[in-house]
């Protein structure tokens, strides 16, 4: 009798997050008629691809939706800035204690060859504290942190590419 009630409450929870429009993350749906999306960055002195490009390029191969020179839209990162700002010092030795980092990707969308968003801006800020004691532990952890900030990022833009719709 316990197992019946069980599976009628999770099967009302299922039918309740599919009716309210709940997805699992990396799985939004591309814009109406778009079966593949090609990234490109422009990055004239690096030599590595930036983590939001290889992000969003690992999303969309997840979709089977990672196109080539022939795809159906391009993605285009037009820039990845990111910043940190002194947020508070320490009292025993005047070093900086605790920071924001803030990043920002500006993007441009274009699908068979119209542009459809351009110079859409995101950003996401992030704070954390530093430990002088621990120097290199300190900056690993940024790093990681903008590892995550910039995974984000990618989240956040094909969220917006499936709100294209919407707008047109």
């Amino acid at each position: 009798m316990n197992r019946a009630i069980a599976a009628a409450l999770a099967g009302a929870l299922i039918l309740t997050l599919a009716a309210c429009g709940f997805r699992l993350q990396g799985t939004a749906p591309l814009p109406g008629g778009v079966d593949s999306v090609r990234v490109t960055f422009d990055q004239p002195y690096g030599v590595a691809e930036p983590p939001l490009v290889l992000v969003l390029e690992q999303r969309l191969r997840a979709r089977g939706a990672l196109g080539g020179g022939d795809a159906d839209a391009r993605l285009h990162i037009a820039e990845i800035n990111t910043r940190r700002r002194l947020l508070a010092v320490s009292p025993e030795d005047a070093r900086g204690a605790a920071y924001e980092l803030e990043t920002e990707a500006v993007f441009d969308l274009r699908i068979g060859g119209k542009t459809r968003l351009a110079h859409e801006s995101l950003t996401v800020r992030r704070e954390y504290s530093f430990d002088d004691t621990a120097r290199l532990a300190a900056e690993a952890e940024r790093e990681e942190l903008e590892q995550a900030m910039q995974a984000e990022l990618a989240d956040l833009i094909l969220l917006r590419l499936d709100a294209v719709d919407a707008a047109e």
